[in-house]
């Protein structure tokens, strides 16, 4: 999703704790979503993030393998090699394990917004960031990498339940990111159905992308996408018009 040049890490925050699961010591304090300590001390903090790192990295590789609801937080934090008591100090839910970095992701949208200069269309740097977010146009990522993920959460109610929940989030935070950076004489009302538009074509970007994966291979899907993003974006800029009934 380009039309700003960014260099964001991988990633993809829970509503309520799974029944069952065991919940945070009081004694350990919580690592953030972003894998950020507070306080961030020397090593100890290190040594928190390695096994924040350690523990997203083991359930996903199950989560590809099996299925993420074939799969127990149990499971996941013995491939970790920690207690399950321990993987909730760092994770509130076993959907927190696929989306682990969402607070991360939701300040580089509105980043995204704020760093738009005088007279800059927002619309188009929000165009770059889907462009960019969705498909391999980071450089560093395999496209190959990229489809196990949307396959895993187009497989999963659970994960799309999930998914839902950050989108109504997002828009809340895009909309008074997008109102804040149109200025003092920002039309609120515009502000609002823009962040629910634009999210809106997150999503149906995204759906088109899982379901491109389903036929054709990584490469061809993530390539073939871009133009798809172009005519979604056009629309958004041009305005729906009146949507007249055919005859």
């Amino acid at each position: 999703m380009n039309g700003v040049a960014r260099t964001l890490p991988e990633g993809a925050a829970a509503v309520t704790r799974l029944s069952g699961s065991p919940r945070r010591t009081p004694s350990a304090p919580c690592i953030g979503d972003d894998g950020a300590v507070n306080p961030a001390d020397g090593k100890r903090a290190e040594t928190r993030r390695r096994t924040r790192r350690a523990i997203r990295e083991a359930a996903l590789t199950l989560f590809h393998e099996r299925g993420f609801d074939d799969v127990t937080t149990v499971e996941v934090a013995r491939a970790a090699g920690v207690a399950p008591a321990t993987l909730f100090n760092y994770y509130d839910t076993k959907e927190d394990l696929v989306f682990g970095q969402v607070r991360q992701l939701e300040r580089e949208l509105v980043a995204v917004v704020e760093a738009c200069a005088p007279q800059q269309s927002i619309l188009a740097a929000l165009r770059g960031h889907v462009l960019y977010e969705l498909t391999a146009g980071r450089h560093e990522t395999d496209p190959a990498a990229v489809a196990p993920f949307h396959r895993m959460v187009a497989a999963s109610a659970r994960l799309q339940a999930r998914e839902h929940e950050m989108l109504d989030r997002r828009e809340s935070l895009l909309a008074d990111a997008i109102a804040r950076r149109m200025g003092p004489a920002a039309d609120r009302l515009q502000a609002r159905v823009g962040a629910r538009m634009y999210v809106a074509a997150e999503q149906l970007v995204a759906n088109e992308l899982r379901d491109r994966l389903t036929r054709v291979d990584p490469g061809t899907a993530l390539r073939e996408i871009t133009s798809f993003i172009d005519d979604v974006f056009t629309i958004l800029g041009a305005g729906l018009g009146e949507l007249p009934a055919g005859s």
